[in-house]
């Protein structure tokens, strides 16, 4: 199996109390190498940007499913109290959604 890779990208306050995930739009790799060439530019980028409001920019590049590849995928993430920070690729909500909705209309009434 192929693993594809995805920049995630937070810019945060000095103290990583606020952050803010990356407005740009998710762009998945084929493997990590071309994943991780990108990713400093775009830290250095968003430093830039946000450099007087949230000026730490925080990223990394995670894991997505092939099946996420498609639809641009949602992340679950946090920072740990040793500050390291932690993401995983999910399915989008909306995809979520209609998947639970699916499972609904398959499963039989057991009331």
């Amino acid at each position: 199996m192929t693993e594809l890779f995805a920049i995630f990208l937070v810019s945060c306050s000095h103290m990583l109390g606020v952050c803010k995930e990356s407005p740009e739009p998710v762009q998945v790799f084929a493997n990590y190498r071309t994943c991780e060439e990108p990713l400093y530019t775009r830290l250095d980028d968003a430093v830039s940007k946000f450099e007087k409001s949230l000026p730490v920019a925080v990223g990394k590049c995670v894991k997505v499913k092939p099946d996420m590849a498609l639809a641009t995928p949602d992340f679950k993430w946090f920072f740990a109290n040793d500050g390291n920070l932690f993401v995983e690729a999910v399915a989008p909500a909306a995809q979520q959604n209609a998947t639970n909705s699916q499972q609904a209309m398959l499963s039989p009434d057991k009331g």
